[in-house]
């Protein structure tokens, strides 16, 4: 099966195919279910106005959740029209009541779990943060197979990651809660959030996770760039730690 065209859809992340064709898969008809081994919810975060930063009390008026993925078939028309980290500052949501709204997190959670602190499942858990600096990313000579300049090596980092984690390619399949790609000021953020697990598992997730997302869809194989960072949740949730 070959990937769909990212040309063929609008440069707005909905769900109305009035607006956004769905991208037609190559190859022969996919069974409808059941190809992934849990449902996945993919969630907007939608960019802060006038100065306000997303909270526990408005929550809800910053994350939407979009759709559900259930299987290969319903996977690739959501994963087209949610941005990836090159596209984040141009591409917009449409929203229910047919609002466009700037997005500046993408977020896809085993079904059931919210992507916050606060959930119980992520309560005990953590995250593995992977950041990659615009500075750095803007001086890296990647060649011709990686586009828009360094940003494209995110591009393939995030989807290489989102394919391992709802495929149940990675290590430690269980204890992942979900993957979150959020821009920052001075850069780009990819999440892999875990439920409560010992040392010895996350620091394998980490590792496999590195590895998958070096790995792309043609087999071919990049450098690890960014920095990262595993942070129990607790500390966000007892305010030792800025939430950000």
């Amino acid at each position: 099966m070959s990937l769909p065209n990212r040309e063929r859809t609008a440069n707005l992340l909905t769900l109305n195919t009035a607006i956004a064709k769905w991208p037609e898969l190559d190859g022969p008809p996919l069974p409808t279910r059941p190809l992934l081994k849990d449902d996945w919810t993919v969630y907007v975060q939608l960019r802060a106005k006038g100065g306000q930063r997303m909270d526990v009390d408005n929550y809800k008026e910053y994350v939407k959740a979009v759709g559900v993925m259930r299987s290969l078939r319903e996977f690739w028309p959501l994963y087209e029209m949610v941005p990836m980290p090159s596209q984040m500052d141009r591409k917009k949501v449409c929203l229910s009541d047919g609002s466009k709204e700037e997005v500046e997190g993408v977020m896809i959670f085993k079904d059931r779990i919210e992507p916050k602190w606060e959930h119980p499942a992520n309560k005990g858990g953590g995250s593995i943060r992977f950041a990659f600096q615009y500075r750095k990313l803007a001086s890296l000579d990647l060649g011709s197979k990686v586009t828009t300049g360094g940003m494209g090596i995110v591009d393939e980092y995030w989807m290489s990651l989102v394919c391992a984690a709802i495929g149940n390619t990675l290590q430690n399949y269980d204890i992942i809660a979900g993957v979150k790609l959020v821009r920052k000021d001075r850069e780009m953020r990819i999440e892999l959030w875990f439920t409560k697990a010992d040392k010895g598992d996350v620091a394998a997730l980490k590792a496999e996770a590195i590895k998958a997302m070096c790995t792309a869809m043609d087999g071919k194989l990049y450098e690890f760039v960014g920095t990262t960072q595993t942070t129990p949740h607790e500390r966000f949730l007892n305010g030792s730690l800025s939430k950000i």
